[in-house]
């Protein structure tokens, strides 16, 4: 019988072979020097997160590396992990400039090693609904930062409700002695299209007042999935 592990891996193996490109599941060139645009200023006004603290720095299922390329353009010393043995080849032919490590984020652990980890939408840890699962890659996560250090983990709802719980998860790693912050879960769309109507935490949350009508009418009626950021900072 397959555990959770065998199949994530299975179902995510199996897509890049179906598509022949790995570029089909994440994020464009043109969206993610956009969308980090967004995330640095989210990690500077809304979390306070010293960005000269970014010396050591890994995004974890990093996809085409689009955006561990911008974050690498903005300074950031990243490297990018990727699972499988198609991935990597197009990983490295398309991006010689990163360092890429291939590698199980299930397993992965390096304790006391990064400032920054971050990881957006991997199947593995935001696409399925097994909390014992995920709480222990999140975990290991934690283990894996600095003192001081952040993890921004970036998943949606789309196939709600076969996805990670985010309120429990935070909930739970909001009593682990190891953490010093969880944050609330922000939505992306307006931390990366509209951060310039956006000051800090309280601007923030008038924002998403007046966008949550027009939220709950696209996830009601036009099948449109909330993209949340949730950010853990290490004592």
């Amino acid at each position: 019988m397959l555990g959770f592990n065998d199949i994530a891996k299975k179902k995510t193996h199996l897509a890049y072979l179906e598509d022949k490109d790995i570029f089909s599941h994440t994020a464009d060139a043109f969206v993610s020097k956009k969308i980090v645009k967004g995330y640095l200023f989210f990690l500077k006004n809304i979390i306070c997160f010293n960005l000269e603290k970014t010396n050591n720095c890994i995004d974890l299922g990093c996809g085409a590396a689009n955006i561990t390329n911008e974050f690498l353009k903005k300074g950031f010393n990243i490297k990018g992990l990727e699972y499988s043995d198609d991935a990597m080849n197009m990983l490295k032919r398309n991006n010689p400039q990163l360092n890429l490590v291939q590698g199980d984020m299930t397993k992965f652990k390096e304790d006391n090693s990064y400032n920054f980890i971050f990881s957006r939408e991997v199947y593995l840890i935001t696409r399925v609904n097994s909390y014992l699962e995920q709480h222990k890659i999140v975990s290991n996560i934690i283990d894996s930062l600095k003192s001081g250090g952040i993890f921004m983990l970036v998943g949606s709802d789309v196939n709600y409700p076969q996805c990670m719980d985010y309120d429990l998860i935070i909930k739970n790693f909001r009593k682990d002695h190891r953490i010093k912050f969880v944050s609330d879960k922000y939505y992306e769309i307006l931390i990366t299209k509209f951060h310039q109507y956006i000051f800090g935490k309280i601007s923030y949350k008038i924002c998403e007042l007046l966008f949550l009508p027009l939220i709950w009418y696209k996830k009601r009626y036009q099948m449109w999935a909330s993209q949340y950021i949730i950010v853990f900072e290490k004592k």
